[in-house]
């Protein structure tokens, strides 16, 4: 629960303290996040835009020491100002009234108070090569976000009755290393980590560092999935390498469901693991296109308009054994006839997310895939979400069951989907390769933590 939304859900949060579940009090930070991406947005395009010509001359992306010492310097100076702005926003006062407001719910567990820097840059598609830092530069953004933890333990900005999950940044795996490392170095065996940033980002790019050293790739990838498992693995190996032990872990902004999958894969029955997100609720009521998550054969998100395409030219129905989408259609049922004989009139047209608002003659036919007029679009729109959560509980099941085997049938079981994804239809190839390489270094953090001892755990308050 983000401290930014108590007063709507005072009940809610009065269930979930009575029934003795877990309550987890957001920071709040989100949405600081993302106003300081946007402020910056512009600034950053404009640097981009010149290191694009570099590279362009170049041949391929900037490694370190290729920019120019001009362009690098921008890049330093950009991310300077946003240190600074971020010190600005992230002061003691503002510590202690969020603390206040997180202890106000009575949570289980509070996640503590983050440095904004990292999160931006990432944001900002801004890799440390670009300013030709390393990693000790980094490491200041840590340390203040520990050192804002080991305060708010201590009492420094009010009672804290709660466990404190520190909350850190990272921006590659090299990086989350040294964070993890740092975190065991501080005795803290529980961390969130924002990850909203990480997944804002829209570059694509042609190789990662690992461990110091460049890796190619034969294909450009996304970098946003990529970032996610590089700093997921990087923490717990970084903090295993400290310690010995697993560290306890709570994912800020992860609900799509490849990566839950993938990250849940690297639980252990016996340490804490959560995400959360409200991708399930936007992808299935607020974001311009409609969709639904699946987990089977993979994990994946399927656009509602290709759904009712396939539908309409393939005769591939949406049959869904969910709860919420049984019911809804029970009520509102789908129409495929009438909607076949529309489509044959026009010609058999494309598709597209626009065609499923409103007034439109498909949300007569689909309302369940569409956002027609009237009451109708509230409980279509309650009904995907509810499909969504449905799905990735599945998910979450599926790992928890994934728990009980022996290594190698762990990785076996999740290889099978992993490769239902990779072959599955629709995919564009720089989707389908980002995964192959997160799954590859998935299995070999796996393989890595496999002999780790357990960390922190608990079921309830």
């Amino acid at each position: 629960m983000s401290i930014d939304y108590v007063s709507g859900n005072r009940n809610l949060i009065r269930a979930v303290n009575s029934e003795g579940r877990i309550l987890v009090a957001d920071n709040g930070n989100f949405d600081l996040i993302g106003d300081l991406i946007d402020l910056y947005k512009v600034e950053a395009a404009v640097l981009h835009e010149e290191r694009k010509v570099e590279e362009k001359a170049l041949g391929r992306d900037i490694r370190f020491g290729d920019l120019s010492d001009g362009l690098a310097g921008k890049y330093r100076s950009l991310a300077d100002q946003i240190s600074l702005i971020n010190k600005d926003f992230s002061t003691d006062d503002y510590v202690s009234i969020m603390i206040r407001a997180q202890e106000d719910i009575s949570p289980s567990y509070l996640i503590g108070m983050e440095d904004f820097t990292i999160a931006v840059l990432s944001g900002l598609g801004i890799e440390p090569q670009y300013m030709d830092r390393g990693n000790t530069w980094y490491a200041q953004f840590t340390r203040r976000a520990i050192a804002f933890t080991e305060r708010s333990q201590n009492g420094e900005f009010g009672l804290v009755n709660g466990k404190m999950f520190a909350g850190l940044h990272a921006c590659d795996f090299d990086t989350a290393f040294q964070a993890g490392e740092l975190s065991g170095e501080a005795g803290i065996g529980t961390v969130a980590v924002g990850l909203g940033g990480a997944l804002s980002d829209r570059t694509w790019i042609d190789g990662r560092y690992f461990q110091g050293k460049f890796l190619e790739f034969d294909l450009r990838i996304p970098r946003s999935y990529l970032r996610v498992i590089e700093i997921i693995c990087g923490l717990q190996l970084g903090y295993a390498s400290v310690t010995g032990e697993r560290l306890a872990m709570h994912g800020l902004g992860i609900g799509t469901p490849i990566l839950v999958l993938l990250i849940g894969a690297l639980s252990d029955r016996d340490t804490f693991l959560a995400v959360d997100s409200t991708a399930p609720i936007k992808d299935a009521a607020s974001s311009k296109t409609i969709s639904l998550y699946v987990d089977e054969p993979a994990p994946r998100k399927l656009k509602a308009d290709k759904i009712i395409e396939y539908w309409l030219r393939d005769g591939i129905e949406w049959d869904c054994a969910c709860p919420y989408c049984r019911n809804f259609e029970t009520r509102f049922p789908s129409n495929v006839t009438e909607a076949r004989d529309w489509w044959l009139s026009e010609g058999k047209p494309k598709i597209t997310s626009s065609d499923l608002y409103g007034e439109a003659p498909l949300t007569r036919f689909f309302p369940l895939l569409s956002n027609p007029s009237g009451e109708v679009r509230s409980l279509a729109a309650e009904a995907r979400i509810g499909h969504n959560h449905w799905v990735l509980q599945r998910i979450e099941s599926f790992t928890r069951d994934c728990d009980s085997l022996d290594l190698e049938n762990r990785i076996m079981m999740v290889n099978e989907k992993v490769e239902a994804y990779l072959s599955g239809e629709g995919g564009s190839a720089g989707w389908q390769n980002v995964v192959a390489i997160c799954w590859d270094l998935v299995s070999g953090t796996m393989r890595q933590l496999y002999e780790i001892r357990s960390g922190f755990h608990f079921d309830k308050k």
